[in-house]
């Protein structure tokens, strides 16, 4: 744990400066709304559903906005990591195609197929083909800054989400949200980043109880289900590590029987309840009860949402989870930004054409 407190030993480590681009979120969400507000885009229609298209880093920002609007949208709102888009996609479908680097082979067919369909499109690029296509073919896009893994865009992205789906159903309150956003993870930022010592930093602290075990980080509401998918895949990227993700209720029916076998993997495991802070009585309990029971067999404990608004409450989490991704990275000895065995797989499916 030592290691986390020095200085050297990280910038020698975190040679991409994978601890900057994380600390930089908190930012993301003012400059992508005012970039949204400059593209003024008219999305004047009667939508039926919407649909976001879109993989990895690209399309977690999909299933946190579909998480946030819920239970205040007359729509539904579906996250598609393929080729194609739902058959029910239509003309009264808003259909947005996020890609980082515009180039990303499922949600470039994805986006062709919408159009065969006819649905109405945003596109949300920081460049490549996808961003060249919308503008030659006068569909309205997004830019987002370039020069970062995807995954470290999250801000942008999914501000470029909410406040397109915003527009199209006239959703009111957005911008105070967003600011509150901001101003939670500023706070946030000075308890977490790496200059304030293991003692003081909760990052740092479950990135110890973490280390040399088996995450298993477990959602209890439908509003955190996407949440606990991000700490997993940042554990996966940024500390190339194995990491397993549930949701409550459903757990609860299955994988807690599973709890015990093999023993020496639930003695290894470390579990994180997500608590977004407003539970109802009813999960509430289900939560404390599940807890219990599970600690029979391994090490658990609580992580609760900052904030008001329940989108601060969302990125709080996402916030604490990209921190202690990067703490456990520094742990494992290894450079959180690189992603060679991805890389590997795209260079030899492109082998294969």
């Amino acid at each position: 744990m030592e290691r986390l407190d020095d200085p050297g030993y990280i910038t020698k480590l975190d040679k991409s400066k994978m601890r900057m681009l994380i600390g930089n979120l908190p930012d993301q969400f003012s400059m992508a709304s005012k970039s949204f507000q400059e593209a003024k885009l008219n999305l004047k229609a009667r939508f039926s559903s919407v649909v976001v298209a879109g993989m990895g880093g690209s399309a977690i920002g999909g299933d946190l906005v579909s998480a946030y609007l819920s239970s205040n949208l007359p729509a539904p709102v579906w996250v598609v990591r393929n080729y194609e888009v739902p058959s029910f996609v239509t003309r009264n479908t808003l259909l947005i195609a996020v890609s980082y680097s515009g180039n990303t082979e499922e949600t470039l067919s994805a986006f062709e197929d919408g159009k065969r369909k006819r649905a109405r499109i945003v596109c949300i690029a920081s460049g490549g083909s996808l961003t060249e296509i919308a503008k030659s073919e006068s569909i309205p896009f997004l830019t987002v800054p370039r020069g970062m893994p995807p995954r470290c865009a999250i801000g942008f992205l999914s501000t470029s989400i909410l406040l397109s789906i915003g527009l199209a159903f006239d959703v009111s309150g957005l911008t105070t949200e967003l600011e509150e956003v901001g101003d939670v993870l500023k706070k946030m930022k000075n308890v977490l980043e790496p200059d304030n010592p293991v003692k003081k930093n909760p990052a740092k602290k479950i990135a110890g109880k973490l280390a040399h075990k088996l995450p298993f980080v477990y959602s209890s509401s439908r509003m955190t289900d996407p949440v606990a998918r991000r700490w997993s895949t940042q554990i996966n990227e940024n500390a190339k590590s194995l990491c397993h993700y549930s949701s409550l209720p459903e757990l609860d029916h299955n994988e807690i029987v599973g709890w015990g076998i093999p023993r020496e993997v639930s003695y290894a495991s470390h579990v994180l309840f997500l608590d977004p802070g407003n539970l109802s009585e009813k999960l509430r309990r289900r939560l404390a009860v599940t807890k219990e029971i599970i600690s029979q067999m391994a090490e658990v404990e609580s992580l609760t949402a900052s904030g008001t608004g329940n989108l601060a409450r969302l990125f709080s989490l996402v916030f604490l989870g990209d921190y202690v991704s990067f703490y456990l990275a520094m742990l494992n000895g290894v450079d959180p930004t690189p992603i060679e065995r991805i890389d590997l797989l795209k260079k030899r499916l492109k082998e294969g054409h």
